[in-house]
């Protein structure tokens, strides 16, 4: 895989089926209604999470598996009220894993 660091994205080397995961947290306490992958520059379907707009709803996580072409681009957008995103090396942070599963 080829990550981008400037975006979060990362380009699959092969073509097959690939289990996407992700997961989002903010720490500032605003609320996540949505996120999803996205594909080169699309929103990819089948992909979505949708959170209720409860008060305390900081943390979000999708997964799903996609067949994907050698050189497709994948990322994962967390979407909501918050524009500030915690990273962390914990599982209530941010982090996105990409795995060829065939």
């Amino acid at each position: 895989r080829d990550r981008n660091t400037t975006n979060g994205k990362i380009t699959v080397p092969v073509a097959g089926v690939y289990m996407l995961e992700a997961s989002a947290y903010t720490s500032s306490g605003d609320v996540f209604q949505q996120a999803w992958f996205t594909e080169n520059t699309n929103r990819m379907q089948y992909s979505d999470w949708t959170a209720n707009n409860q008060a305390g709803c900081n943390k979000i996580q999708v997964c799903g598996m996609h067949k994907l072409d050698a050189g497709d681009e994948v990322g994962f957008k967390p979407y909501g009220n918050s524009t500030n995103v915690t990273i962390g090396d914990s599982v209530y942070h941010t982090w996105f894993r990409v795995t060829l599963i065939g």
